[in-house]
Order: C-alpha cells, then structure tokens, then sequence
C-alpha cells in the first residue's frame, strides 16, 4: 500500500505539493499561535486572505495567497480531500503545468466573482480554485475526443457533476461558505475546459503550444476582469486608501476617501465605523456621533463605537 502511494505522489507531483503547500501554510499559522479552529478575521487578512479594499488597492497577491489559507483545519481537510480526488483526474488530463495554470486562474476567477458580489467580504480557501477544477473536468471531458469508452467518460463526469452540485446546494445553506467564488470557479474551469476540449482532441505533440495560447487568453481575461471589478466596486478602492491613510495618521486626507466609499455604499458598518474615526480624529464630534451611530444600526455588536460613543457623551477626549 506505501509502494502504491509512493507511485502516486512521484506521477502527480503538483496535486501533492499543491497539498503540501496549504497543510505547510497552516501550521505556519498555527505555530504563530493562529487558533487551529477559529482563527480571527484580523488573523485571516495578516496571512493573505481576500479583502476587497486591500486586494482593489494594490494587494492583487491576495487572490493568490487567499488560496492556500483555511479557516480551521476542518475547512482544510475538507479541501484538501476534494484536490486530492479532482485533482489527480485533472492533472492526468491536461498535464502537469496545464493543470496548475488552470487551478491558479480558476482560483483567481473564484475572486473576482467573490470580490464583484460583496468587496467587504473576507474570504479564504482552496474551494474556488477545485470548482474551477470540476468546470474544466467536466467540459474538457464532455467535448474531447478521448479515446477513452462514452460510457466510461460519462460516468466520470456524472460523479463530478454530483461533487459541483451538492457542494453549491451545500453552499447556499450555510452563511459562512462564499458560494460566489464557488460559483466563480466553477464558472470559469467550464469555459477554460471548453476552449482546451479541441486542444485535447489533437495529437500530444500538438498539445503544448495550443494549451499555452489558451491560458494566455485565460489570463488576459482575468487581468481585464480585475479593473472591471476594481471599476464596478469603487467604494472598496476608496475605503481601502482611507484606510491606509488612517493608518498613517492623514485624518483629513482619509476623511475625504471615506466620503466617497460611503456615498457609494452607505449600508455598510465597518465604513460607517471608520467614517466616524476619522471626523472623530479631526474634531467633528457631532459628525463623529453620527457616523457611529449608523454604525451600530448596521452591526450592533461592533465594540468600538458603543464604547466611544459613551465616552463623547460624557465629553472625553
């Protein structure tokens, strides 16, 4: 049985050290003292999570970090069951540096779905790039010309079809689960697998130079997709800048970015929260109040502005 899994691991070197390198990233956080089982947002963005207002404003690594990080180690189990399986079937189809191309920008697709639904989401997990994995399986397989038995083929596409199925159904019961970047990837591995089916059809020797015009495509839509998102989800790009800006202590500077985020998005908490930091810090107090206040009919458990708006009351500084 070790000589048989041996075998596998030398024949499908990037599913393993795809695996290798989540399971290695989260014990780098939990040696770091990040809660092996629910790790904090704050935790989850300093490791490289997606979060719209960081990832719109420069930091378009984190579609790639938030990728390899898990909210506790039953989210990577989970996925790293689902790699193990899809992702031996699909780096045997498309070959091994096809296959990573495709996990990577399925991945990234997963973002962009996620980021042009909801930027203020904080998001993380190898799930978007597998779905993406499912997409091209099932399309790559339906419309190749394999010479592989029907019967034999659809039954593995039925099996994958069931795997994107009842883990979106599963998504849409549960909060917490991002069934945009679900969606995203899966979406974006069906139309990859589209256009590498005829790739796949061809002799082998054919193959390479097909597969890279196809991920270059691949790539130059995904690049496009990111400045249409950063366009559609401006108030993300504003409220990221604002943000940098009260990190360094540029109040007024900050205050004028934050305006902007929330005249395009007034329901959210967190801007409101910010908002009212930055009048606070430049001494409008009644806007201050305000913009807490808001704050708190948006999300009321937040801590900060509940406690500052008692000491402005009570005119503390």
């Amino acid at each position: 049985m070790a000589a048989s899994n041996s075998q596998l691991i030398r024949r499908f070197p990037i599913t393993t050290g795809l695996i290798a390198i989540n399971v290695l990233v989260f014990l780098a956080m939990v040696l770091s003292k990040v809660s092996p089982t629910r790790p904090t947002t704050d935790q989850m963005i300093h490791w490289g999570a997606q979060f719209g207002p960081m990832t719109l404003n420069g930091q378009w690594w984190r579609m790639f970090s938030s990728m390899f990080l898990h909210n506790g180690i039953i989210h990577l189990g989970l996925n790293m069951w689902c790699l193990w399986n899809l992702g031996l079937l699909a780096e045997s189809l498309f070959g091994r540096w096809t296959f990573l191309a495709i996990y990577l920008a399925t991945g990234v697709g997963a973002d962009l779905f996620s980021l042009s639904w909801n930027a203020s989401r904080v998001s993380s997990g190898a799930s978007g790039a597998i779905f993406g994995l499912a997409g091209a399986l099932i399309t790559g397989l339906y419309f190749a010309r394999l010479a592989v038995p029907r019967s034999e083929l659809q039954g593995i596409i039925k099996n994958v079809l069931v795997f994107a199925g009842l883990n979106l159904a599963i998504g849409l019961g549960v909060k917490f689960i991002d069934n945009m970047a679900h969606l995203g990837g899966l979406v974006t591995g069906l139309a990859i697998g589209l256009a590498m089916a005829p790739v796949l059809s061809r002799p082998r020797e054919q193959r390479q130079t097909l597969k890279v015009a196809v991920m270059t495509a691949a790539v130059v839509a995904l690049v496009m997709g990111f400045f249409v998102v950063r366009h559609v989800q401006a108030y993300a790009v504003f409220f990221g800048r604002g943000d940098q800006l009260l990190e360094s202590k540029d109040y007024q500077a900050a205050l004028s970015q934050l305006k902007q985020a929330v005249a395009l998005k007034p329901d959210d908490p967190l801007i409101q929260l910010e908002l009212g930091y930055a009048y606070d810090k430049t001494g409008d107090e009644a806007n201050a109040i305000l913009a807490y206040q808001r704050a708190l009919q948006l999300e009321p458990d937040l801590p900060y502005p509940r406690t500052r708006l008692q000491e402005l009351k009570h005119g503390q500084p």
